[in-house]
């Protein structure tokens, strides 16, 4: 590997680490699940976040009854962006 590439990986390891870091319990996420040819997003709300395994146990607002382990999600930052 050139240390080009390097310094690439660690940077956007870096910004995805402070992305995962600055989220906090009880902060909104929103699940992007692909419905035909468009994507449809669910806003949940943190119960826990490990950042050691990388994931988020979040329920979401629509049915408090459902708990779901994601790994991938959109902020509410990112999802404003759209």
């Amino acid at each position: 590997m050139k240390p080009a590439e390097f310094y690439k990986i660690m940077e956007k390891f870096v910004e995805e680490d402070k992305r995962w870091r600055s989220l906090k319990v009880g902060d909104l996420i929103f699940d992007e699940q692909p419905r035909w040819f468009e994507n449809d997003y669910h806003e949940m709300r943190i119960e826990e976040i490990d950042l050691d395994e990388r994931e988020i146990k979040a329920h979401d607002t629509s049915n408090p009854n459902y708990v779901r382990t994601l790994g991938l999600f959109l902020t509410q930052e990112e999802f404003n962006n759209l």
